[in-house]
């Protein structure tokens, strides 16, 4: 039986130190044949250790059936929305994506530590943009956000659908040590 699946992350952990918001990164993109960056490097939540990715996540949202589209809303950096808007606004804009990573992680309150919340085997999972009447459904914000220390960061929203003969299997988990885990794709 499948099970809808919604992960929310937000930027204040990266921000404020003592925050326990769930965080999650897009540790790697490729559209078409164009690669993009892991050019955001911040402190990860909780660790003396920085983590260069290639966007921030907001928000992932599935309805858990294999076939169905995931729709990813995330954070990138002024070079990458250049590039993706370069990319969705040319006249051949490719739909595939060779290699989407996602990672999220929460944090447990009772075990005062944090814990793997989003992930996919394999990782980076392969998908294909979502194309509707209008063409491929990829939104991206010309208008950024920018923190204290001046990030700027910009807002995109993906639709993504499984490639045939392509399996993901991707697993939430709900709490330290517990965790949902779903196949997408299929063969």
């Amino acid at each position: 039986m499948s099970q809808p699946i919604e992960f929310f992350a937000s930027l204040t952990p990266f921000f404020a130190p003592n925050s326990s918001s769930n965080y999650g990164f897009i540790t790697a993109l490729t559209l078409g044949s164009h690669v993009f960056a892991a050019d955001i490097t911040l402190p990860r939540p909780g660790s003396r250790q920085s983590t260069s990715s290639v966007g921030l996540i907001e928000n992932v949202t599935w309805n858990g059936v294999s076939t169905s589209h995931i729709d990813v809303e995330f954070w990138v950096s002024q070079t990458t929305q250049i590039q993706l808007r370069a990319l969705s606004q040319s006249a051949t804009c490719p739909t595939s994506i060779p290699a989407i990573g996602v990672q999220g992680e929460s944090y447990s309150s009772a075990q005062k530590q944090w814990f793997q919340s989003l992930s996919s085997n394999p990782s980076p999972i392969v998908a294909k943009l979502n194309t509707g009447p209008l063409g491929v459904e990829i939104a991206i914000a010309a208008e950024s956000n920018q923190d204290s220390n001046g990030l700027k960061l910009f807002h995109v929203q993906m639709s993504l659908i499984p490639v045939v003969g392509h399996k993901a299997t991707l697993t939430f988990g709900t709490a330290l040590g517990s965790s949902i885990s779903q196949a997408w794709g299929s063969s």
